[in-house]
C-alpha cells in the first residue's frame, strides 16, 4: 500500500507504452517521481529517455506485456483519489479506459492531457501548475462510474 500526506491524494502519471512516472505529492509543495518499466522494474526518481516514444505493441507479446504493465501501474495507484494520465501517446487513453471499465477506481476521477515528453523537473513543474488547478473544477464526466 502507498502512503501518501494526508493533505493530498492526487497522483499525475505521464505515460507510454513502455514507461510510467508516476509523479507524487511528498508535500503540498514537493513531489517524487517514481519510475514504472514495461517489463515490471521500476526505479525511483530514475533518469529516463523518453524521446523516443515508438508505440508498438500490436503483436501479441507486445499486448500481454502491455496488459500486465497496466496491472502493475494499478497496484501503484492505488489509494489516490485523483488522477492526470499524460502522454503522447494512445497508452494514456487506453489506461484511463481500463481504470474506467475496472472496480477498483470506481468513484474516483481522473483528467487525460496530451503531453510529450519532459525531463523530470519539467514534469515536475507541469504538475504543480496543472494537477491542483485542473482537478480543482470537476467535471462529472471526469468521475469513474
Amino acid at each position: 500500500m502507498h502512503k501518501q500526506p494526508e493533505h493530498d491524494y492526487r497522483v499525475a502519471v505521464w505515460m507510454d507504452h513502455h514507461t510510467a512516472k508516476i509523479v507524487k505529492p511528498v508535500s503540498r509543495e514537493e513531489f517524487e517521481i517514481e519510475v514504472l518499466e514495461a517489463h515490471g522494474h521500476h526505479n525511483e526518481h530514475k533518469a529516463h529517455d523518453n524521446s523516443q516514444t515508438h508505440d508498438k505493441y500490436n503483436d501479441g507479446k507486445n499486448r500481454e506485456s502491455v496488459k500486465q504493465f497496466f496491472s502493475e501501474l494499478e497496484k501503484k495507484l492505488t489509494g489516490f483519489d485523483t488522477f492526470l494520465l499524460m502522454g503522447p501517446s494512445t497508452a494514456k487513453n487506453e489506461f484511463e479506459h481500463q481504470m474506467r471499465s475496472g472496480k477498483h477506481f470506481h468513484g474516483k476521477r481522473v483528467a487525460v492531457d496530451n503531453l510529450e515528453s519532459l525531463s523530470d523537473n519539467e514534469l515536475i513543474a507541469y504538475v504543480k501548475k496543472n494537477l491542483r488547478a485542473r482537478m480543482d473544477i470537476y467535471r462529472d464526466e471526469e468521475m469513474i462510474k
